[in-house]
């Protein structure tokens, strides 16, 4: 077999902005004597003026044609992304064998610190990354773009993508690689960055998330935690505008919750109605406050996070208007169904 097959390609620059390429390939070897043949892992790079001649060094490495059919993953690097990932993607999307399908990520460190890290369920981080993605944990929480999907995000009016930042935690037992972080990406180049909070809450109000879990206070002890889980998540967004009233536009996020217990640092009287409603409040105001203040912090800044624009266009086609998430304000309902314990009516 003369081919090597990438699991997961990482896309760096170097202090002068040009593009360092590394491919995580799986190598075939033929072995005459036992007449099989047998797989390696191995790590090649590639650096270049362009991201044509910075792949086209690691065929020359490679000794042999390197194939982008089974890659998993397309892995930018936080300073790639800083500087503008535009130049980069062109090749991608017009490779014939590359079939748009592999997620895309952004990696804050070191791309061999990615590609050396030690995993205890494969010796392929394309592979460990793509079933992490994959997994209703991930898909259920977030939003994963391939790279067809983020390609169809440049298309929109804000031309706006949120992307996941992995990174790799050593302190684990076991490393552990998973996401930390979004970036917020605006015409192709990462310009600000989510909290994981503010992570969640994104996910939420935009409808992707449709499981995870919150953490408020026990109102019968302000001083310790109550933790929820989110079982689903139905989101309804609606925009008004009238064209009058000093151009302002409505954009309405509706959230209808079901929500279970999941744990409680102090005792809680879960039977007690009056308890049920305080924490149903708590929550309601937990999503409502952290929305509202992601959107605001966002419109300050000018950056149509949620997409207003192009559900105001969807709604209204005629309208004009240079300054929409800055003529918007947003109003967020949230409704909660609280079901019980699977296993207790009481926590003591």
């Amino acid at each position: 077999n003369e081919t090597v097959f990438t699991t997961v390609t990482v896309i760096d620059v170097n202090e002068e902005g040009k593009p360092v390429i590394y491919m995580e390939c799986f190598l075939g070897i033929y072995s005459q004597l036992e007449n099989t043949e047998k797989g390696r892992r191995t790590v090649i790079v590639g650096r270049g003026n362009t991201i044509t001649e910075a792949i086209q060094r690691i065929n020359q490495t490679a000794s042999r044609e390197v194939s982008v059919v089974y890659s998993k993953m397309i892995v930018f690097t936080k300073k790639a992304s800083e500087k503008g990932v535009g130049d980069f993607l062109d090749i991608l999307v017009r490779d014939q064998e590359s079939l748009l399908r592999p997620y895309v990520v952004i990696f804050d460190g070191d791309p061999m610190e990615l590609l050396n890290v030690k995993l205890a369920q494969t010796d392929y981080v394309g592979l460990y990354l793509e079933k992490q993605f994959q997994s209703n944990a991930i898909s259920n929480m977030i939003k994963p773009y391939n790279l067809a999907e983020y390609m169809n995000l440049r298309s929109t009016k804000a031309q706006l993508a949120v992307i996941a930042i992995i990174g790799v935690d050593e302190n684990e037992a076991d490393p552990y690689l998973g996401i930390k972080e979004a970036a917020v990406v605006e015409d192709d180049k990462m310009i600000e960055t989510l909290t994981e909070d503010e992570y969640k809450s994104y996910c939420l109000l935009s409808g992707f998330s449709k499981a995870t879990l919150l953490t408020v206070d026990n109102p019968q002890d302000k001083e310790s935690k109550i933790t929820l889980n989110v079982l689903n998540n139905k989101t309804k967004k609606s925009i008004k505008y009238d064209g009058k009233s000093g151009n302002l536009i409505h954009y309405k996020v509706e959230l209808n919750l079901a929500v279970s217990f999941e744990e409680t640092q102090k005792p809680l009287a879960l039977k007690d109605d009056s308890i049920r409603k305080k924490i149903v409040k708590e929550i309601q105001e937990k999503i409502e406050g952290e929305g509202s203040a992601l959107f605001e912090k966002y419109k300050v800044m000018g950056i149509d996070l949620f997409d207003v624009e192009d559900e105001l266009y969807r709604n209204y086609p005629k309208y004009q208007m240079s300054d929409v998430v800055g003529s918007t304000d947003i109003e967020i309902v949230v409704k909660v169904h609280l079901e019980g314990s699977p296993d207790t009516q009481n926590y003591n």
